[in-house]
């Protein structure tokens, strides 16, 4: 079992009701900072070393959403839900978790994009690459490790609340 690290909630998130496009720069469901979050990171960090850096702190509704965006997140921000991972992708540049769309509720069905957590990235490869490593598993590249669950299962499930990422 990893050691509890104290990881601080530098990340300027909101949860609240009522927010406004030009204030935010994506929506999401964030892991929410605290024992969950601490033994999570430091799990991922002692798994993949020193040179990995650790990202795993939210799923990305939205980059940059317009005001209908807002009135669905807005509906729901707050809410907590059971992030199921059904899908562990990783290349030499990342590892990324598959979420089940599902399991982020009404937010799951609209998002763009698989839902996805990028955990890990390697040397200089920003989080964005999660993205493309995605689309090259989709298209049956080779190089890409898969652990996945049995089929109606689930590798775990983390806690996130939905939200906003504001400027």
């Amino acid at each position: 079992k990893p050691e509890k690290v104290q990881v601080e909630e530098t990340r300027p998130v909101s949860y609240e009701k009522g927010q406004k496009a030009e204030d935010v720069v994506y929506t999401g469901a964030f892991i929410p900072a605290g024992n969950e979050l601490d033994i999570l990171h430091a799990g991922l960090k002692q798994n993949y070393g020193e040179d990995a850096t650790v990202h795993a702190d939210h799923v990305t509704f939205k980059f940059k959403p317009g005001e209908s965006d807002m009135k669905s997140l807005n509906m729901r921000a707050g809410n907590l839900q059971m992030a199921k991972i059904v899908k562990i992708i990783q290349d030499d540049k990342a590892v990324v978790a598959i979420i089940d769309p599902a399991s982020l509720g009404a937010m799951g069905a609209i998002m763009e994009g698989t839902p996805h957590i990028t955990m890990v990235t390697f040397g200089d490869t920003k989080p964005f690459y999660s993205n493309e490593l995605i689309k090259k598993y989709e298209a049956g590249e080779e190089g890409i490790d898969v652990e996945e669950a049995p089929k109606g299962a689930e590798l775990t499930e983390l806690p996130v609340r939905i939200g906003a990422f504001r400027k």
